[in-house]
């Protein structure tokens, strides 16, 4: 059986590694995840996701 992991789930995996969140976005766009820009418009989602990136 194949998962497939949600934009934002992506975004979190992705996110250790990245240098910031469009970074996170254009790598997100380019595998093909759809309506990125809104999945990760949220204040909190950006919080949490400069959190997920500080803890490289």
């Amino acid at each position: 059986m194949q998962t497939t992991i949600g934009t934002v789930g992506r975004a979190f995996q992705l996110a250790p590694e990245a240098e910031s969140i469009d970074a996170i976005r254009k790598q997100l766009k380019e595998e093909g995840h759809f309506q990125v820009d809104a999945h990760l418009s949220g204040t909190q989602i950006k919080k949490d996701l400069r959190k997920a990136m500080q803890s490289n």
